[in-house]
């Protein structure tokens, strides 16, 4: 890190990245915890590593095939409109509540523990970029900071490379900084099965690996030339995303109908009724990123357009007259291909968490007044208004031609998975 403080963090898969206090820790007190961050909602991080500079952030892997980058909320000078989306805390919850009966019977506990225990803080850190991670060989398990030694062979400069490997075979190098794009990385066959550790020389010079299936260590000598060449050959990034995005590239459908809602975005923004001139700016705000993602089959969570807001505020986008960050068609489809789940919204995960709300084996399907229920509830929970809102859209009509129970009635009395995926998330079958 920057500074010479030694800091201690730990990931696991309660999605949990934890800061523990190793200056007030010691063997008799044990070791402290100091702060707390969720990493992911869905997805279990596999791998942390601390990234230097006048502005540390923290690059964390996880099993959904990303990086995340993680920054010190005191060091981020966020606008107010970041926080928009921390509906969760405003809106409240039956999970909110459940948390806080557990939090207080956590403090009538840790009252026989000491002081340390009352001082953990929460979301010190906040994820300001997502990236789109290698995706052979399974997810990242392990980087490493390739250090970058002068020519002199002392001067110790910023790196520009990382070192990973995967939980089967595969290892490979990062080009810094981290964009998502497919070009920046490289990747070989390291061992015949799974790889259980890797280290750096300290001159940067050498990789070692150790493979656990095959019982074999390899040195590994790191030349960054077909890397570097792979990024030549590479030519236009934004071709790169567009090929990540759907087969075809930019002549696919994919990326034809993704620049269609793209336009519809910029109409709506302007009011798809009105009749005043249109302005083209060919820029969208966070609102419209947030709608357009949806038009594609991606639905993030509450917390994760949190996140997108927030990387859109720390990156160097355009603003706005009212200072909201503007997102062009290219960073649109750069931002997708980062931020979309890899292998998308698949019927058995549909119907996975279906069968969690129904609580019976047998049953398959759920009355829609319960479902909608649910969702004014449990976890992000939605206004009546909000869900009305929703229900007008995936019925093609107009929110005040209409009322909610109308819109409710038009729904099926009893839905199974199918009917979530049509009538509720709007997805083709």
């Amino acid at each position: 890190m920057a500074d010479i403080t030694p800091r201690l963090f730990s990931v696991g898969e309660d999605r949990l990245l934890h800061e523990f206090d190793v200056i007030s820790s010691s063997i008799n007190r044990g070791l402290i915890l100091k702060a707390t961050t969720k990493t992911d909602e869905s997805s279990s991080p596999t791998a942390l590593l601390p990234l230097g500079g006048t502005d540390p952030r923290f690059a964390c892997a996880n099993n959904g095939y990303q990086i995340k980058l993680w920054g010190e909320q005191s060091r981020l000078k966020l606008p107010s409109f970041t926080n928009n989306s921390d509906s969760q805390d405003e809106k409240g919850g039956k999970d909110d509540d459940d948390n806080d009966e557990d939090d207080d019977d956590e403090d009538a506990d840790d009252e026989s523990t000491g002081e340390a225990s009352k001082t953990i803080s929460k979301d010190t850190l906040r994820c300001v970029k997502t990236t789109l991670a290698p995706t052979y060989g399974g997810p990242v398990s392990e980087l490493i900071v390739i250090p970058s030694i002068g020519k002199d062979g002392k001067t110790l400069h910023d790196s520009q490379y990382l070192f990973y490997s995967t939980y089967s075979k595969m290892t490979g190098l990062l080009k810094l900084p981290l964009d998502g794009d497919p070009f920046k990385s490289s990747a070989l066959i390291a061992h015949s099965g799974e790889i259980s550790s890797c280290a750096c020389t300290c001159d940067g010079r050498y990789v070692i690996t150790g493979g656990s299936d095959d019982h074999v260590v390899t040195v590994w000598r790191v030349s960054v030339n077909a890397l570097e060449s792979s990024i030549i050959l590479g030519g236009d990034p934004n071709q790169a995303f567009a090929n990540v995005l759907g087969e075809g590239g930019q002549e696919g459908e994919t990326f034809k109908e993704f620049k269609d809602f793209y336009y519809l975005c910029q109409l709506k923004q302007q009011g798809i009724d009105t009749r005043e001139a249109r302005k083209i700016t060919n820029l969208i705000p966070p609102e419209q990123v947030v709608n357009l993602f949806r038009a594609m089959g991606y639905f993030p969570t509450e917390s994760e357009i949190c996140n997108l807001k927030q990387e859109l505020a720390s990156e160097a986008y355009p603003t706005g007259p009212d200072g909201i960050p503007q997102v062009c068609f290219k960073d649109a489809v750069r931002l997708y291909v980062n931020h979309r789940s890899v292998f998308g919204l698949k019927r058995g995960e549909i119907e996975e968490a279906l069968q969690k709300l129904i609580h019976d084996d047998e049953e398959k399907a759920i009355k829609r007044e319960d479902l909608l229920n649910i969702m004014k509830v449990y976890g992000e929970v939605m206004t009546p208004d909000e869900i009305t809102t929703c229900l007008a859209a995936l019925q093609g009509v107009r929110q005040k031609d209409v009322n909610s129970s109308q819109l409710i009635e038009a729904l099926p009395a009893m839905m199974d998975a199918d009917d979530v995926a049509t009538e509720l998330l709007g997805l083709v079958k």
